[in-house]
C-alpha cells in the first residue's frame, strides 16, 4: 500500500497521522478493511483484493462523519465516500 493517495489534488496519508481537510477539518485513518463483495485477482502469481480505508473526522464526538476511499487491486485509488452516521 502507497503511503498516500491522492483525491482532488489532495494528499490523504495511509498512517496514523492527524490531518486536515482543504475545509480545515481534522481527520485521521481509524481503520483498514478488505472489500469482499468484489472478488479476488491472481496477478504476478498473488492474490490481490480491493481495500478500503476508513477515515474520520476527530472534531466531532463519537467519529461520526467522515470518509472511505477504495483502493484496487493495482494499489490506485478507485473511490471516495462521504460517511454521515
Amino acid at each position: 500500500m502507497k503511503l498516500f493517495y491522492i483525491y482532488k489534488g489532495n494528499r490523504i496519508y495511509t498512517d496514523l497521522r492527524l490531518q486536515s481537510a482543504p475545509s480545515g477539518r481534522p481527520f485521521k485513518l481509524i481503520g483498514i478493511a478488505k472489500e469482499t463483495r468484489k472478488p479476488s485477482k491472481r496477478i504476478d502469481k498473488s492474490e490481490h483484493w480491493h481495500w478500503i480505508l476508513e477515515y474520520r473526522y476527530t472534531d466531532r464526538p463519537h467519529l461520526q462523519e467522515g470518509f472511505d476511499i477504495e483502493i484496487d487491486y493495482f494499489d490506485e485509488f478507485f473511490s471516495f465516500d462521504k460517511i454521515n452516521l
